[in-house]
């Protein structure tokens, strides 16, 4: 019988991600806020506007778009710090490989996500263990809110889901032919042009399918943002989406936001396959 009594799911239900919402401010906080960069670039984008001296905006496309970005940025971080990684350990000997390994990267996978997650809070906090080391070195007088810094998110899901980007890389780098960059070298080619004409190109399709695996789980990280931000920081849009379906009893329109979502999800993966010049049989290399 209850539920008979759900709302339907229909198409309808994707206008309220759309949909405006006015936001009440004052003389003083819509001025305060025309000045930010980020309301700024909501309003060339369409997702706030002003109308009838009322400002209004997009709330639902607004966090699909901050999230987004947001994963972006965090797959961005993780390529950063994986790649050397990568590199590091698949020209490393067999033994000494097995070792950077299971020190940095295996052995810290055997404790449960949430548990790595919690641990996070720890360093963090603002009696946390990084706090009390910048005071205690006389570095600062009053501890960092990290809690309210998107970039603690970023690293803390880029360390979450760091396997996912450095294997598919570490993979496809130790079939590598060193001969080609001791060649380069002998050439005088400077480090980077070895790693943009040699190591890259035979990399792509790993740098590929660990950025690829790494946004999606990032897009839909639930975890990471909500226990480390405490509630601080604009909520990540699965968050919202778990919100439609466990708190508001909105399950039709928290349904709509998640075939929304994947769709947009896929789209993304699309241009950046695009973008790279990749195809689908080119992830066998990977394996």
């Amino acid at each position: 019988m209850r539920e008979a009594d759900q709302p339907k799911l229909t198409l309808t239900n994707f206008d309220v991600l759309v949909a405006a919402t006015r936001i009440p401010l004052s003389a003083e906080a819509k001025a305060a806020e025309s000045r930010e960069i980020g309301k700024r670039i909501y309003g060339l984008l369409g997702l706030r506007y002003e109308q009838s001296g009322e400002v209004y905006e997009r709330l639902g496309l607004t966090n699909l778009a901050r999230t987004l970005l947001f994963a972006v940025m965090t797959t961005a971080l993780a390529l950063a710090i994986c790649y050397p990684i990568a590199y590091k350990v698949a020209l490393a000997t067999p033994a000494h490989r097995v070792v950077w390994l299971m020190l940095g990267l295996i052995i810290p996978y055997a404790i449960a996500e949430l548990m790595r997650i919690y641990a996070w809070t720890t360093i963090i906090d603002n009696r946390g263990v990084l706090n009390s080391l910048l005071i205690w070195t006389g570095i600062l007088t009053e501890p960092i809110q990290f809690a309210r810094m998107p970039g603690t998110v970023f690293v803390v899901i880029a360390y979450t889901y760091v396997l996912f980007m450095v294997f598919p890389m570490l993979n496809v780098m130790s079939t590598l032919d060193r001969n080609q960059i001791e060649a380069a070298r002998d050439l005088g080619a400077s480090p980077w042009r070895v790693h943009r004409r040699v190591v890259i190109p035979h990399a792509k399709p790993g740098i590929a399918v660990g950025c690829i695996a790494t946004f999606m789980l990032a897009a839909g990280a639930f975890s990471v943002p909500r226990i480390i931000s405490r509630g601080l920081q604009a909520e990540w849009f699965s968050q919202t989406i778990y919100n439609k379906f466990f708190e508001s009893e909105t399950s039709n329109v928290g349904a709509a936001y998640s075939f929304a979502y994947t769709l947009v999800c896929f789209l993304i993966v699309g241009l950046f396959m695009w973008i790279m010049q990749t195809r689908l049989k080119d992830f066998a290399r990977v394996q």
